[in-house]
């Protein structure tokens, strides 16, 4: 006879960290942060995307500067 699975049994994998704990989220900011690098090769690779982003970037840049003085 087959052993229930009831309230309180482990059902994942002992390595597999439990959610919403500090190493799931310290995985979840490193996928994240992979997904970051590979858009930002993309962007890097296109030369209209990143003549664009440099634009926003310098827009951005002149209204800090106004609020900063």
């Amino acid at each position: 006879m087959a052993k229930k699975e009831g309230k309180g049994s482990r059902t994942a994998r002992a390595d597999s960290p439990r959610p919403g704990s500090a190493a799931e989220m310290k995985k979840f900011r490193a996928e994240q942060d992979l997904r970051t690098l590979r858009e930002s090769e993309s962007v890097k690779s296109d030369p209209s995307r990143l003549r664009a982003a440099k634009k926003i970037a310098r827009e951005e840049v002149k209204a800090l500067r106004k609020i900063g003085s």
